[in-house]
């Protein structure tokens, strides 16, 4: 009997549906680059299973190299703290199904929390891991007050020592600085990952009748700034700049459900739920520009799906200096007008409805070339190849 080609086991622990998407087809792209000899095992729940087989298919993307392990819904708990059981339960399935597939020699986790963290941490699982850090990374910042959360808070996972066969991923060099001056001593265990894109043919470009459209998208809240995009639309309004304002989202709190029915100048095509993925695309489309209300200290510690969104759109943006933001502005040049402040943004986008080709021409197009050729699966096969070279160099070998 032949031996088994090699097995590289991809989980995915924490989303369902449409929920991270773009990121982890991406990131599946780039492990069959990297390792085009292999078997990719993905272990991720059935939804976001069918999700990301359509995004694959979309893409072009061969599937020969894959193999689908489904994990029950049950996993799929919010808050960390109520999730330990099925966490620990899902390491343990891990564990044993590595011990009967000795051609799996290498495991990514795509995310994980913090129970998974410590697991990944205190179990023999013996294999070369890399662990990609979303959201919970960004928790670091401030304590929960409640004292059961504060019990399960990603800090005291993530400053634990580390051993030898695990890696831990950021997904961008401003996440990455910023970690390390927080938490300098995990720096030999920190590798980089930009956030692969999967680029799709060139959208739809928007009518040239009637004004410019400009939208904030994704969910919006209080502490992402929202507030901030609907007094610049008043600005804009009150300067009778000729420009279309729309919110292309979900708005989480009832007092910005509120302003937008108090902002009649501002389209909120579906302000209490999801718009479905296709809808969304279609809007987005639709718009000349973005606008970004981020406040300028976020996205330290964390990606923005929404930046690749705009990215994956070929279109402007203006946006606060957050540090996520301004790491690619710098990277790739103008792909986005960065501004200090609210007035700052009401002169640029009343600019731009004068001299679009200011915005979007020559030195845009050359800057947003600069991203689809970096932001690449390819570019993720070689950081992720990186990252395992880390883990040999500590001399750590495949039980």
């Amino acid at each position: 009997m032949p031996p088994r080609k090699r097995t590289l086991l991809l989980v995915e622990p924490l989303c369902t549906g449409m929920v991270h998407v773009e990121f982890n087809a991406a990131l599946i792209a780039g492990l069959v680059t990297a390792y085009p000899d292999w078997t990719i095992c993905i272990w991720a729940e059935a939804s976001h299973q069918v999700c990301l087989r359509q995004r694959l298919r979309a893409a072009g993307q061969d599937d020969t190299q894959l193999q689908w392990m489904t994990l029950s819904p049950a996993i799929h708990q919010s808050k960390d703290h109520k999730r330990g059981p099925t966490d620990l339960n899902l390491a343990w399935r891990i564990h044993h199904w590595l011990r009967e597939h000795p051609e799996a020699t290498r495991i990514v986790w795509s995310s994980v929390n913090t129970n998974l963290l410590w697991v990944l941490q205190s179990l023999p699982l013996r294999h070369p891991t890399l662990a990609i850090l979303h959201s919970h990374l960004e928790s670091v910042l401030i304590p929960p007050k409640k004292t059961l959360p504060r019990l399960f808070w990603f800090k005291h996972a993530l400053v634990r020592p580390k051993p030898p066969n695990l890696q831990l991923v950021t997904l961008g060099p401003s996440i990455y600085e910023h970690m390390l001056n927080r938490f300098p001593g995990v720096a030999e265990h920190v590798s980089i990952m930009d956030h692969p894109l999967l680029w799709d043919p060139l959208p739809k470009t928007p009518a040239d009748t009637g004004p410019l459209s400009f939208a904030a998208i994704g969910n919006g809240s209080i502490t992402k700034g929202t507030p901030d995009f609907f007094s610049l639309c008043d600005m804009l309004t009150h300067r009778q700049v000729d420009a279309a304002m729309f919110y292309i989202g979900r708005l989480i709190e009832s007092s910005l459900q509120e302003r937008a029915t108090q902002s009649p100048w501002v389209t909120v095509p579906s302000p209490t739920k999801n718009l479905e993925i296709e809808d969304y695309q279609a809007w987005c489309e639709r718009m000349h520009g973005f606008v970004f209300t981020y406040p300028p200290d976020s996205y330290q510690l964390r990606a923005s799906g929404a930046l690749f969104d705009v990215l994956r759109c070929r279109k402007p943006f203006v946006s606060f200096p957050n540090p996520y933001f301004r790491h690619y502005v710098q990277q790739f040049g103008p792909i986005g007008v960065l501004c200090d402040t609210l007035d700052d943004m009401a002169r640029v986008i009343e600019g731009w409805t004068q001299a679009p080709e200011q915005y979007s021409g020559t030195a845009f197009e050359a800057a947003s070339l600069k991203a689809r050729q970096y932001l690449t699966s390819q570019t993720a096969a070689t950081q992720i190849e990186a990252a395992f070279n880390r883990i040999d160099a500590r001399g750590f070998r495949t039980p």
